[in-house]
């Protein structure tokens, strides 16, 4: 790859859907100092910007009355994106769910889904939903600029499972981690459809809850190795399944 080339590569930032087509706007102060001082950008230089939505275009800064412009380096363009797996997650305690999620956005998961497992220790109260997830937005925000990708992972906050059963009725292939399952994630060929997969918090999933998997045609599924931590065991799933579709 040329040294041009990558350079723009690393050279990356989301730049809000409004002001995505316009030829020429005004940078924010966030984008300001990401840009120029996080980078050390100067005028002229050129960096790739992404609407989060699947779509990048090249961009140059240009400096015009004491502020920062950008101005569009020919038409928006696909980008890299997110393959049709969302990653049911049982909220998990302490930090670990913003390591997941930085990592699964790397990898390239299509959406994140948090339920709440009957053995999940972390509970998300009403009046902190809005703030939880706009910092999980932040973070696969950042994790989508690192890699490469032109869009971020789909977030929802904890649903019941019977509404996760619901949501997924019609999706191909409904999977979930159960280290007794004599089925293996190396064994499965998944090449057409969308994936749902579910992983659940530390403790594993209650024999309640394999009990309404299993009635609703989800398909339990080892993996060939130790029985790993729920952080672990998300992104191993993950890639393995990514794996199995043919997307990596």
């Amino acid at each position: 790859m040329p040294l041009a080339k990558r350079a723009r590569l690393m050279r990356r930032c989301p730049v809000p859907e409004v002001l995505f087509a316009e030829e020429r706007f005004e940078l924010s102060e966030e984008l300001t100092r990401y840009l120029c001082v996080v980078l050390r950008l100067s005028e002229g230089d050129a960096f790739t910007g992404f609407n989060g939505l699947g779509w990048e275009r090249d961009y140059e800064l240009e400096r015009a009355e004491g502020s920062w412009r950008a101005r569009g380096l020919g038409a928006p363009r696909r980008g890299r994106r997110g393959a049709p797996l969302s990653l049911c997650y049982g909220v998990p305690k302490g930090d670990k769910l913003d390591l997941v999620t930085r990592q699964v956005t790397e990898l390239g998961v299509g959406a994140l889904e948090l339920w709440a497992a009957s053995r999940s220790v972390a509970i998300w109260k009403r009046d902190k939903l809005k703030s939880k997830l706009a910092r999980l937005e932040r973070v696969s925000s950042e994790a989508a600029r690192q890699c490469g990708r032109a869009d971020s992972p789909l977030l929802s906050p904890p649903a019941l499972l019977s509404e996760l059963i619901e949501r997924h009725a019609q999706t191909p292939h409904r999977l979930y981690l159960d280290p007794r399952a004599a089925l293996t994630l190396r064994e499965l060929e998944l090449k057409r459809g969308e994936v749902a997969l579910l992983v659940g918090p530390e403790g594993g999933l209650s024999p309640e809850e394999l009990e309404a998997l299993e009635g609703a045609g989800w398909q339990g599924l080892a993996l060939s190795c130790p029985v790993l931590r729920t952080e672990t065991a998300a992104v191993v799933g993950v890639a393995l399944t990514l794996e199995a579709m043919a997307w990596l």
